[in-house]
């Protein structure tokens, strides 16, 4: 393991991506960042590796002045901020790491709940990228419930049948039938060989 820190190098942390190992410092390890606003910090390697939301300090403030950090929205936006741009956090395989970023904009607490806010935004909704391969923003984004979201989802299936287009799971609602008998029923029925079938990413009944 590189405890200097030269390993980082390249490496994103929120609002800093990793520049150089700037040495030891009163014991610690000391790494030099470039923050998002063009500025150069350095910081101790132990608290960049631990925080979850970090800069050179030009956005203080910003994530605290509204006080609604114990909210639900806050926790939406939290979650949706570190799982695209904290390398630690445990979704950040599918998220940060395949380009999947918040917008500018968005990285204030108090914008994003503007236009959350103004665009239907109500408890019990989940925010959801209408392009799954691009990022979080106004144009890309809207407000589903989780059913919504989870027929939706990358892995979805979605079957045209007599004019209609539907997911499987809306299918077997549709048809009062069970998702399996559903599956069974497209894939063996005889009427059901007229259907056309389009899949999300190579997805398969």
């Amino acid at each position: 393991m590189d405890y200097t820190g030269a390993d980082l190098v390249g490496q994103r942390f929120d609002q800093l991506l990793v520049v150089k190992a700037f040495g030891k410092k009163n014991g610690h390890y000391m790494i030099e960042c470039l923050c998002d606003c063009g500025k150069k910090t350095v910081i101790r390697k132990t608290r960049l590796k631990e925080a979850t939301k970090i800069g050179c300090g030009c956005l203080k403030g910003k994530w605290t002045r509204h006080c609604e950090s114990h909210t639900k929205l806050y926790r939406v936006w939290d979650s949706m901020v570190r799982r695209c741009h904290s390398q630690t956090h445990k979704a950040y395989g599918r998220y940060g790491a395949r380009g999947i970023c918040v917008c500018d904009e968005w990285r204030d607490y108090v914008a994003f709940r503007d236009w959350a806010m103004s665009n239907g935004y109500a408890e019990g909704l989940t925010i959801e990228r209408i392009d799954n391969d691009l990022g979080y923003n106004d144009s890309n984004c809207c407000w589903a419930t989780r059913k919504q979201q989870q027929n939706n989802r990358r892995a979805c299936v979605y079957i045209t049948y007599q004019g209609q287009t539907k997911t499987l799971t809306e299918w077997s609602e549709a048809l009062g039938i069970t998702i399996d008998a559903a599956k069974r029923f497209f894939k063996g029925n005889d009427q059901a060989k007229r259907a056309e079938y389009s899949t999300a990413h190579q997805a398969r009944l």
